[in-house]
């Protein structure tokens, strides 16, 4: 029985450090999703201003500034992208985790209640005369 705590409070420690990491990951993710919407809000006044650019004559001077607002776009869009991939990703991740400590736990309960159900009712069967243990095993055994 001891042994059996210390296995739990050494891997316990380790999915406490999971969780915290997890729980890490999750707040990463959404301070950059919060940037990436901010950047998008200010992004459709600087699409319209291109836009209107873009129907003018394409002059030397206003093909840098062109260039300039599509790569930010470009890279806003990638970057929301890859926010929203490590945000299911951190989603999918806890969601394992949880599972897997939910699981753990019901193993441990089942442990549990099967030491302080189970044992002592076989301690008490052993405790009977021989032919009644036999006959009281015949019965739970059928």
């Amino acid at each position: 029985m001891p042994s059996r705590k210390l296995k739990h409070k050494s891997s316990s420690g380790i999915v406490k450090a999971k969780l915290y990491f997890l729980v890490a990951l999750i707040i990463g993710g959404i301070i950059v999703s919060g940037y990436v919407m901010r950047r998008k809000s200010i992004s459709p006044s600087s699409r319209t201003s291109s836009s209107a650019n873009a129907n003018r004559a394409i002059q030397p001077a206003n093909i840098k500034g062109q260039v300039q607002a599509v790569m930010d776009s470009a890279n806003l869009e990638t970057l929301s992208e890859k926010a929203q991939e490590a945000k299911l990703f951190i989603i999918n991740a806890a969601h394992e985790t949880f599972d897997n400590t939910a699981s753990q736990a019901g193993e441990v309960a089942t442990d549990v209640l099967f030491d302080s159900a189970v044992k002592p009712i076989v301690q008490q069967i052993d405790r009977l005369p021989q032919p009644q243990q036999v006959k009281l095993r015949e019965y739970m055994c059928e």
